[in-house]
């Protein structure tokens, strides 16, 4: 949809999109996943999965799963 607005290519879309997502994990996958405790994620994910059927979420941000 971004790269359709822009008028951008598929395959360029594609690797903005990698390129972004692995600019953002690298800082931040320390710094969220090192505070929760075991018992907690559990305790979420299970969450997620009675309220919307999706296995394996933590989280979303933006429609974008963490």
């Amino acid at each position: 949809m971004c790269g359709e607005f822009y008028g951008i290519a598929k395959n360029i879309t594609s690797i903005i999109m990698r390129e972004f997502s692995l600019a953002i994990r690298k800082p931040l996958k320390p710094l969220m996943i090192s505070k929760l405790i075991k018992d907690k994620i559990k305790k979420i994910t299970v969450g997620l999965v009675s309220l919307h059927g999706i296995p394996y979420i933590l989280s979303a941000i933006d429609g974008n799963y963490i």
